[in-house]
């Protein structure tokens, strides 16, 4: 694969990370909220009830993980679900900002590239 010489791959990893950790956090906060030992249930209004499936698939990985760990279906620690939720979306993350940059930086070196210079290099 054609890789420039300018182009640095150490470049936006603190971004990445941090904008990965938050991700990670936001969902591990969002399993504690969702399915975590409250002291005072959360009453959501019935307007937002179609929600809560939503956020049940987004919290699927974590719950999988829960219960691979707990070894039983109907006892899943939360924070094992919420941890394995943190590594998941964390990934996810990294992976979809690292795949943005490689698209941006290879849409940033394709407009570069003139005409002429393509078809020398075709040998015409």
């Amino acid at each position: 694969m054609f890789r420039s010489q300018n182009t640095d791959t150490r470049k936006g990893w603190a971004t990445r990370l941090f904008a990965s950790l938050a991700v990670g956090l936001v969902f591990a906060f969002l399993t504690w909220v969702m399915i975590g030992d409250h002291r005072h249930p959360m009453a959501i209004p019935t307007d937002l009830d179609f929600l809560g499936s939503v956020f049940t698939l987004l919290l699927f990985p974590g719950l999988i993980a829960g219960f691979l760990i707990s070894g039983n279906i109907h006892i899943a620690n939360t924070w094992f679900v919420a941890l394995g939720n943190f590594i998941f979306y964390l990934g996810i993350a990294q992976l979809a900002l690292k795949i943005r940059e490689r698209r941006k930086a290879r849409r940033t070196l394709a407009p570069s590239a003139s005409p002429n210079q393509s078809s020398a290099t075709r040998g015409t």
